[in-house]
């Protein structure tokens, strides 16, 4: 992989992490985010299918070529499986092959990291039920302390076993 799109995917999964200090925050900027790894991720694709056509006219070009004077390649009989054959030996289709699997391998990478960008939405909702109910604030709850208003540990323990079972369901 290039060193430049190594530093822009090293960039943008520095924007994955979740302050959950900051959800305000969080929720304005993901929509951004989400659209910025999109526009990424159609241009590799692009990319990646352009690379791809421009493999398979290589390879066209090289059996027209191979077809018109096999001796080039060392070939007697210019046979289908003969002719395929010495098209992958040929250089000119070697660097158009390693070109289109990089293209390949780089949409493969942003679609993943778009995929995260897509799951932080749903971590971000999740940190925000949590927050407003309260959740944080009864984690820090004294281990010796019972009680803290009217709701007991039980308590808590249920509603977090309630809150699970539901997001089973959806």
């Amino acid at each position: 992989m290039k060193e430049e799109t190594k530093k822009i995917l090293n960039e943008l999964k520095g924007k994955l992490p979740i302050d959950q200090f900051g959800l305000e925050v969080e929720c304005r900027n993901q929509p951004s985010l989400l659209e910025e790894m999109g526009e990424i991720v159609a241009e590799v694709k692009r990319t990646a299918k352009v690379a791809k056509e421009h493999l398979e006219y290589v390879r066209a070009g090289l059996s027209d070529k191979i077809r018109k004077n096999p001796e080039i390649c060392g070939l007697v009989k210019a046979t289908e499986t003969a002719i395929s054959s010495a098209i992958v030996l040929q250089s000119e289709y070697q660097k158009a092959f390693i070109e289109m699997v990089d293209a390949e391998e780089e949409a493969n990478v942003f679609s993943i990291l778009l995929m995260s960008v897509e799951q932080r939405k749903s971590l971000i909702r999740d940190l925000v039920t949590l927050y407003v109910d309260k959740y944080y604030s009864l984690q820090n709850m004294d281990v010796e302390q019972k009680v803290v208003g009217k709701i007991t540990e039980a308590q808590i323990v249920n509603q977090r076993q309630r809150r699970a079972e539901q997001k089973e369901k959806e």
